[in-house]
């Protein structure tokens, strides 16, 4: 069990669940982290790809990076995940080999 009011907490657990492949609690998780701390950077454009690869909320999904690019300007990461969900997310083997890269 994690500490309810732990934005952090949330946020690594969302990320757990999305190199899981568990699109819709991942981003539960991430929503749950930002309402707690919307300044915690990493929330965004990690909420993004498991967004787009959910395959719903596309304007939420552009809007996530917006902020990420804010928060965290210039940040390679950020720019390697919109790449990431610019190509065919739909494709399995890029989207195993991002979250394999990522998780390591």
């Amino acid at each position: 069990m994690i500490e309810p009011g732990y934005a952090l907490a949330r946020h690594n657990r969302g990320y757990a669940r999305f190199t899981r492949g568990e699109h819709d609690q991942a981003i539960a998780d991430y929503s749950a982290a930002i309402r707690l701390d919307p300044r915690l950077g990493w929330a965004y454009p990690n909420r993004y790809p498991a967004r787009a690869m959910a395959g719903r909320e596309a304007g939420l999904a552009a809007a996530d990076w917006d902020r990420a690019q804010r928060l965290l300007p210039n940040h390679p990461r950020v720019r390697e995940t919109l790449a990431f969900v610019r190509r065919d997310v739909a494709d399995a083997q890029p989207s195993r080999e991002f979250t394999t890269r990522i998780s390591n």
